[in-house]
């Protein structure tokens, strides 16, 4: 093999990984692109386990932790990466946050966040 399709080999077998990695990826890039419109807010990126993601800031940390508890979560604790979370039924929530990139913290929850329930006027049943 010479020099030049060696090298060719070389890049674009790089390309192939650097595109795995970014497809990979890719909805943290669709989050962080969205949090360039909102650098004080947070972005869902994952519905199962659900995983948000915020600037490394304070004041997007507690906008994602003032719409938790907005629903029936209330904070009861903080250990290292870890926040607990407690419902009026006394489950427990562990929202756990990791740095992602250089600017960005990932949180993920060990359970649903909000119960979906169904509407009242809808029909539910398999007729």
């Amino acid at each position: 093999m010479s020099k030049g399709n060696t090298t060719r080999a070389a890049v674009l077998s790089a390309a192939g990984i650097l595109g795995s990695v970014l497809w990979q990826k890719k909805d943290v890039l669709k989050a962080v692109a969205q949090l360039k419109k909102y650098p004080e807010g947070w972005v869902q990126i994952q519905h199962s386990p659900e995983v948000f993601l915020t600037k490394i800031n304070e004041k997007s940390r507690q906008n994602l932790f003032e719409h938790i508890g907005h629903g029936q979560w209330r904070l009861v604790d903080h250990v290292a990466d870890g926040y607990f979370w407690m419902n009026s039924r006394e489950e427990v929530l562990l929202l756990t946050q990791k740095k992602v990139m250089k600017d960005y913290w990932s949180w993920t929850a060990s359970r649903p966040i909000f119960e979906k329930e169904p509407h009242k006027n809808e029909d539910i049943s398999d007729e």
